[in-house]
């Protein structure tokens, strides 16, 4: 029978301790230019781009809205101000991202389309959600 956990020959001397350290300082600087390479979305380096978050606030904030209620459409242009101000904010760190370009564009169309005016109120990332009280009765 051979030898159990090895099924290659001339992994023994891929392996040895000797040839590792011959080749310690070729795999310190690929790993360091790979690492290098991407130094650019690194935390530290730049700051992220946050267009999820500002989706997510958009969301929050016309989650509750009904067309069919006086004052959608005044609420709606506020979110959207407020959705186009977030994504001004996070612009420069969010340069090449397709997510980030879409939404933009995406706010720009619905600001044409529901003629909302750039300037203006926004709405607070944090909104009012007024609910209707419980209607529910008892069988007993």
């Amino acid at each position: 029978m051979g030898r159990a956990g090895c099924c290659c020959r001339g992994a023994e001397r891929l392996a040895s301790p000797s040839l590792v350290r011959r080749f310690r300082p070729l795999l310190l600087l690929i790993i360091a230019l790979c690492c290098g390479a991407h130094i650019g979305q690194c935390q530290v380096a730049t700051p992220q781009c946050r267009i999820q978050k500002c989706t997510t606030d958009f969301v929050s904030l016309t989650s509750h809205l009904t067309p069919a209620v006086d004052g959608f459409h005044t609420e709606f242009c506020k979110a959207l101000r407020a959705y186009s101000a977030c994504t001004q904010r996070t612009a420069k760190s969010c340069r090449g991202n397709l997510v980030f370009h879409s939404a933009v564009l995406g706010i720009s169309d619905l600001m044409s389309q529901r003629n909302c005016s750039r300037d203006g109120p926004t709405s607070s990332t944090h909104p009012e959600v007024h609910l209707e009280p419980c209607n529910y009765h008892s069988r007993t």
